[in-house]
């Protein structure tokens, strides 16, 4: 979601440059980015795939010059340590506001896809 958010604020034709610690999604937005429009029906089988057609489409459609750098996790950089632990404190406070959203009148749960 991070990733996606990024490609939201960047401008048209910009070189982008994100660096993660997460080489599984690394390795999906690369997968993503490689396949042809026939190839994207494998998508299907892969998790996020919302995200990950999202994330493409921002590429695309904004000409990005897009590139994903893997760094070392939990490096002990102050900055890095402290955005991690006002995330964890953020999630914990905040948990419910993240779940699937019940309409008592329906007395159901619905699913939100948000469109850009």
């Amino acid at each position: 979601m991070a990733i996606m958010v990024a490609l939201l604020t960047v401008p048209v034709e910009s070189q982008v440059t994100i660096y993660s610690d997460s080489q599984v999604n690394i390795f999906g937005i690369e997968k993503i980015l490689q396949y042809n429009q026939r190839q994207l029906r494998r998508i299907h089988k892969m998790k996020n795939k919302d995200l990950l057609l999202t994330i493409r489409q921002l590429v695309i459609v904004k000409h990005l010059e897009f590139r994903l750098v893997k760094i070392k996790g939990h490096s002990g950089n102050t900055g890095n340590d402290l955005v991690d632990d006002l995330a964890k404190t953020a999630l914990a406070k905040n948990l419910e506001r993240f779940r699937l959203v019940n309409f008592h009148t329906l007395n159901s749960f619905i699913m939100i896809n948000p469109l850009w």
